[in-house]
């Protein structure tokens, strides 16, 4: 004796439908209406029945039928394109892709390909300093930093005063002129000296 597989829920509603259409109503719209449901919704599943019987009124599988994975090409391009580190980040190599073979890979496709393939992460990654350093000359008078600020404070009546700085990057010392005007006539009788 053949043994019958249950129907799962959905199924058993879609049997539903085609028995309220075939015995009680003997119109499409009615039923559409009576369970809630749209006409392009009713239609498939009723040829389905009429094809396949109960069976037809199963789930499918989504997955598609055929699955193209010419994407891991990507893991290599990684690294075969800028040396040993390769590049890094999805969002450039979805670029390089789009520029040199002329088809587009998402940024999201190619993270996941990094993690399926282990190469989402560099293993000889710099660590940055996160101090600031500071940079200096070997002998005094190399370099020299200039700056010139307004100074309200000690303006009167109106007249404005500007604040002349340079500081010597070997030595860190430090001279500061004040003048009346800030021009190019100060700025070289400043430097001058």
């Amino acid at each position: 004796m053949e043994r019958k597989i249950p129907l799962d829920p959905r199924a058993k509603v879609r049997l539903r439908w085609i028995e309220h259409y075939e015995k009680v109503s003997k119109k499409i719209s009615p039923t559409c209406r009576y369970f809630g449901i749209s006409r392009g919704t009713f239609y498939p599943w009723y040829h389905r029945y009429m094809r396949f019987g109960v069976d037809g009124l199963k789930n499918k599988s989504s997955r598609p039928h055929k699955i193209c994975y010419q994407i891991p090409k990507v893991s290599w391009l990684r690294f075969s394109c800028y040396g040993s580190n390769g590049i890094t980040e999805p969002s450039r190599m979805s670029y390089y892709i789009k520029q040199k073979y002329n088809w587009f890979v998402s940024k999201t496709t190619i993270h996941k390909l990094y993690q399926e393939h282990g190469v989402n992460r560099l293993r000889y990654k710099k660590k940055w300093q996160r101090y600031p350093q500071l940079y200096s000359k070997e002998a005094p008078g190399d370099r020299v930093q200039v700056d010139v600020k307004f100074i309200d404070k000690i303006a009167r009546q109106g007249k404005r005063y500007y604040q002349f700085t340079a500081i010597d990057d070997c030595t860190r010392f430090r001279v500061l002129r004040i003048y009346d005007h800030h021009s190019v006539k100060s700025a070289t009788d400043f430097v001058e000296q």
